[in-house]
């Protein structure tokens, strides 16, 4: 049994697939006539992927439609969740900070957002590849469709393998396409030790190079591995901010900072 999501509607059209494609083959594969509601719906969701689209626009973002398409456009600028998300000086301005939250608030109203804004660049850092080590093709593909040479609608995404295929390998071939500061999030120490011997056996990088940050040695290097648990540590006390809703630190949250990251892995 399969159930149709807009999710998963928006993420095949994302793909390339066509509402046409996901109709034949609902009625190819259906083992009872598909009802009329079912497919107009397809066709409707599909019909929204596109509509918005999310560009760069100097120091922030902008949220663009089709001139066509400006109802839909003032339809969500009065929706009260976006009005704060939203910039002032433009209507459709989005300040960087609110990049995720925007896309995250538009999903779960029933419009996805097409982003095409691209990504900083991090700091340049050569992960060559041993000799020794053997991509699969499939492997391959994947960081492929990842990376998508370096255009601004590549470099985000998900990547689903069975388990044992070789996910960290995918990792490791997106962090020699990139060629850039690496940070790498993972679940626990041993996924962290399984993650740098990987890497340093699958790359010519040198061990200093390949560091984990966590409680007795917060490393910093050009290849950084921490876990979750060591990220979302919180401090006794509360912050210092001079208000009483002051919320607790997270102090280890400034990795994020303290580099010029050009690619982070979030394994698991």
């Amino acid at each position: 049994t399969y159930r149709i999501t807009p999710l998963s509607i928006w993420n095949a059209t994302a793909s390339g697939v066509t509402p046409q494609m996901m109709l034949e083959a609902l009625e190819g594969y259906a083992k009872y006539p598909v009802p009329d509601n079912v497919l107009v719906d397809v066709r409707e969701l599909a019909g929204r992927w596109g509509r918005l689209k999310l560009l760069e626009a100097g120091s922030q973002l902008a949220l663009e439609v089709a001139p066509s398409d400006k109802a839909l456009l003032l339809e969500l600028r009065r929706n009260k969740r976006l009005q704060v998300l939203l910039g002032e000086a433009l209507a459709v301005g989005v300040p960087l900070l609110n990049r995720g939250t925007v896309k995250q608030t538009l999903l779960e109203l029933g419009y996805p957002v097409e982003d095409l804004a691209g990504f900083t660049e991090g700091v340049e850092f050569n992960v060559p590849l041993s000799s020794r080590t053997v991509v699969r093709d499939y492997q391959l593909e994947a960081a492929n469709v990842f990376y998508q040479a370096g255009a601004k609608t590549g470099g985000s995404g998900v990547i689903v393998l069975p388990p044992g295929s070789g996910k960290t390998m995918v990792g490791i071939q997106v962090m020699s396409l990139i060629n850039q500061r690496t940070l790498i999030l993972t679940t626990n120490r041993t996924s962290v030790q399984q993650w740098r011997r990987e890497i340093l056996e699958k790359t010519r990088l040198e061990p200093d190079d390949v560091v984990e940050y966590g409680a007795d040695r917060k490393q910093i290097a050009a290849v950084t591995i921490c876990t979750y648990q060591m990220l979302t540590h919180r401090k006794g006390s509360k912050a210092a901010r001079g208000d009483e809703g002051a919320a607790l630190e997270y102090p280890h949250m400034e990795l994020f900072k303290s580099s010029e990251w050009g690619l982070i892995v979030y394994d698991e």
